[in-house]
């Protein structure tokens, strides 16, 4: 149910810090800013179901599960995004759920990204939309969803499995 629940962990516009997760389980946490529309990327209360990192210097992720999660924009396990360093390894991110990008992880604007013997499984990323041409499927993503605006930026996704996820763009 997306009803319920508990609002994400948020680490905020702190250049000098790292935090670090370690043997966490994040389960029904959600990213929902009711009345407003769950398609605009500038209300930052839709994204991050879990955790919402947004201009922080270090994150650490490790041996961790994130489970039905749910977020009204973008990254209904974790959303990090303007960070410098971002490390995510041996954790598993399942039935997450988000109506645009990263059901399990949305990753953008980071100086160096490690994704490493992670699972990603059963996420999905999807929402539905009538317009006068009919109806139309958006989201993308599902498991991991990327973004670098910098070719500095460097990215190492290795030893990752993805299994049963579901968007209308790539997972």
């Amino acid at each position: 149910s997306y009803l319920g629940g508990w609002g994400s962990i948020k680490l905020m516009n702190n250049q000098t810090d790292t935090s670090t997760f370690k043997f966490c389980n994040f389960s029904y946490g959600k990213a929902i800013l009711p009345g407003v529309s769950y398609d605009d990327p500038d209300i930052l209360d839709n994204k991050g179901g879990a955790i919402f990192a947004n201009n922080y210097d270090n994150i650490i992720i490790l041996n961790s599960k994130f489970e039905n999660n749910y977020a009204n924009y973008s990254g209904a396990g974790i959303n990090i995004q303007d960070c410098q360093s971002v490390f995510i390894e041996n954790s598993v991110f399942i039935n997450n759920h988000v109506l645009r990008h990263g059901a399990g992880a949305n990753i953008v604007n980071y100086d160096t990204l490690v994704v490493k013997n992670c699972l990603f499984q059963s996420n999905i990323a999807i929402s539905y939309s009538n317009t006068v041409l009919g109806e139309f499927a958006i989201g993308a993503g599902a498991g991991l969803f990327l973004s670098a605006n910098l070719s500095s930026q460097k990215a190492l996704v290795k030893g990752n499995k993805f299994a049963n996820n579901f968007t209308a763009g790539g997972s």
